[in-house]
């Protein structure tokens, strides 16, 4: 075989396959942790369910569609970033897009050899990102300390943290409070001890290569079902601005202080980190603030309904208002339930908590 490829790593559907180039089909091998280092030729005949083979015969032609690639430092590389689209004589198609470093040229010989049309499609104008000589700068030191192991494990991991969030949510069990802050404890560390693999910065527009992991985002996803404890409605929050604010200016400084070569050469960051700490400083707010007020009731009271409110939109929200004992009235968050079981006149509970702070949280149920 004159290329120099027999097998090209893509995305195909949203799933890593890798495509070998048989004798007479190209063979999609689903990626797995048993075979993702292997690279022998596969057979046909031991094919499996998430496989696919796609005999040459039944390929009309190919396209290629995409544009030289831009490293990290804006500088044009021999790679070729784009996708391959396998058009079918059945009228169907295969769009992969290509994960393997592969210059232009030896991607087209990969296809170029065998019975179909290698088309070669327009591709949209690009502009390389710019960067100041201080970036690039930083950006090599960063990138001569990074290992392609850890940054792979690294981004695996990223992953799994979108999917417990994902999974806290629906599961919804008080134990996902305690979860998400020991695997916040362990991402802070990560992000304390490993700058080389995170940033304080926005994307650039068009840098397509950037390997680095947002470090904001990776704070924030285990304390994202912390936080939504603090912003579910019916939990009648109080008293946590002070704190909120507290914590953002720190974990602000925190920031600045550890990423301070990058910051100083993208001092447009700083709207990135201050906006990063505050969402970070609301979970951590209430990472601390609702397991401390779970066992903390100071308070328990009653109030007749007399009024009612309900706030159509794309969430909505219910209110009561409640004749206190004393007289006043004072107007809570309900949940749903509530809302349509609960007529004027009844007695409903009204129990406070208090977490750590002074963050105090209401809850109004049934009085029976």
């Amino acid at each position: 075989m004159s290329y120099s490829f027999y097998y090209l790593d893509v995305f195909l559907n949203g799933k890593m396959y890798r495509l070998f180039h048989l004798t007479d089909a190209f063979f999609l091998q689903r990626q797995t942790k048993d075979n993702c280092d292997s690279t022998l030729m596969p057979h046909i005949e031991n094919k499996t369910k998430k496989d696919f083979v796609i005999y040459f015969r039944e390929v009309k032609d190919v396209l290629i569609e995409g544009d030289v690639h831009y490293d990290e430092e804006g500088e044009q590389t021999e790679y070729f970033f784009g996708d391959v689209t396998l058009r079918m004589r059945d009228q169907s198609y295969k769009k992969m897009d290509i994960v393997s470093d592969i210059s232009e040229a030896d991607l087209r010989a990969f296809f170029e050899e065998l019975s179909f049309t290698v088309r070669k499609q327009k591709p949209q104008k690009y502009e390389k990102p710019e960067f100041t000589k201080a970036q690039k700068e930083y950006d090599s030191k960063m990138r001569t300390k990074r290992d392609s192991k850890v940054q792979k494990a690294l981004n695996i991991y990223f992953y799994i943290m979108i999917a417990y969030f994902v999974i806290s949510v629906f599961l919804k069990h008080d134990i996902m409070l305690y979860i998400s802050a020991v695997l916040f404890l362990i991402n802070f560390a990560a992000v304390m001890a490993l700058p080389q693999y995170f940033t304080i910065r926005q994307n650039k527009k068009n840098e397509h290569s950037r390997t680095t992991i947002s470090a904001g985002v990776f704070l924030l996803l285990p304390l994202c079902y912390n936080a939504l404890e603090m912003v579910t409605k019916p939990a009648n929050v109080d008293g946590w601005m002070t704190a909120w604010l507290v914590v953002s200016v720190v974990f602000t400084l925190i920031l600045i202080v550890r990423y301070f070569g990058e910051f100083k050469c993208n001092l447009s960051s700083v709207l990135t980190v201050l906006l990063s700490s505050l969402l970070i400083s609301y979970g951590i707010t209430a990472t601390l603030a609702v397991p401390t007020a779970k066992d903390n009731l100071i308070s328990s009271r009653t109030g007749e309904a007399v009024d009612f409110e309900r706030h159509s939109g794309k969430n909505s929200s219910y209110e009561v208002t409640l004749l206190l004992d004393d007289g006043t009235q004072e107007e809570y968050y309900i949940t749903s339930t509530l809302y349509k079981n609960t007529e004027k006149g009844d007695i409903l509970k009204i129990d406070t908590y208090e977490g750590i702070f002074g963050i105090t949280f209401t809850y109004v149920n049934d009085s029976e």
